[in-house]
């Protein structure tokens, strides 16, 4: 977990001297503003008993970043030292919370309970008796130390957690209106386990046609949608997959003609769509999906009994691209 994050990120060190070279040292990378390494120690300190710089031949690195949909993600790695400055393999835990705050008394926690599982012979108030003295014949070889990062509290996981989020999209038409139609889309969307419920409206910016006689229509087309879909997470993106209803009004007004005359309909469609989700800064994602919509009818736009000037297609290709935020 060595990404940075994008004009934010900071490396904060902060060493703790305990007169000698392999007294414990605690690292902290995280955002500016997120953790301050003094108060962390402090924290560490008042749950330990004593201060962390009294505990050497251990060291501790906490690595903390925004996670999407899940709030603020955490990672404790945990190095013994021998003598000579060797380190022995390290152990680690993987902890989210909703705030950096609540990540940081955590971390507080789960290093001053893996210092009491690695020294315990350190613990004033629970020091047991020396064992013998082994026979000379039989000198043993150091043991390596066991590093154990205790959990401070499991954290709910991510696919369970209910989640409301906004969109804001530039939408794009092909078959509805005359030409390729350009449009904005604003929404909501329900998020609960792998499930969403998505509930946008759209609105197209208005279009004209002219036959060749120089009479024509102008045609503007807005509706809402309400669709149910499902959604799995692959890394950092999340893929969806969505099918609903659309109810709205496509409406034409004549132009070049002596007596331009308002119509309009009911825009009714079914409509299938698939989409991806890309983590950009915590909560916000980049998204773009693509689908199509079959309007339930196709009525015709005509001046005089029989010159048409448009009439939805049988299938309308849609693509959307824009940012979804969850709160």
């Amino acid at each position: 977990m060595q990404r940075r994050f994008a004009g934010c990120a900071a490396v904060l060190v902060f060493g703790f001297a305990a007169g000698g070279a392999n007294a414990a040292e605690v690292k902290v990378r995280a955002p500016d503003g997120c953790v301050d390494a003094s108060q962390l120690a402090e924290q560490v300190g008042v749950v330990l008993g004593r201060p962390l710089a009294s505990v050497a031949d251990v060291d501790f690195t906490v690595d903390i970043e925004p996670a999407p949909r899940q709030g603020w993600k955490l990672r404790l790695t945990a190095v013994g030292k021998h003598d000579g400055g060797q380190t022995v393999p390290a152990g680690s835990r993987e902890l989210t919370a909703r705030t950096c705050p609540e990540l940081a008394d955590a971390a507080a926690v789960a290093i001053a309970m893996s210092v009491r599982a690695l020294k315990p012979d350190d613990n004033p108030e629970a020091k047991p008796p020396p064992p013998p003295s082994p026979p000379a014949a039989e000198a043993s070889h150091p043991a390596e130390a066991v590093i154990v990062v205790a959990p401070a509290g499991a954290p709910a996981r991510a696919d369970h957690r209910i989640g409301v989020g906004l969109t804001a999209m530039a939408l794009a038409d092909e078959g509805a209106l005359p030409g390729a139609g350009i449009g904005v889309e604003l929404g909501g969307v329900l998020r609960i386990s792998s499930f969403r419920i998505v509930a946008r409206g759209a609105l197209f910016a208005s279009q004209e046609k002219r036959l060749a006689s120089g009479s024509g229509g102008e045609f503007t087309l807005g509706f809402g949608t309400l669709l149910a879909c499902l959604q799995r997470e692959l890394g950092r993106p999340t893929l969806f997959g969505c099918s609903g209803f659309e109810l709205g009004r496509l409406s034409g007004e004549g132009v070049g003609v002596s007596q331009p005359r308002l119509g309009s309909t009911t825009w009714e469609a079914l409509t299938v769509e698939v989409g991806v989700a890309v983590p950009l800064s915590g909560p916000v994602a980049a998204v773009a999906r693509g689908g199509a919509a079959a309007p339930l009818q196709r009525p015709e736009f005509v001046i005089g009994p029989t010159d048409r000037v448009h009439r939805a297609a049988s299938l309308d290709g849609r693509f959307a691209l824009g940012l979804e935020y969850f709160f």
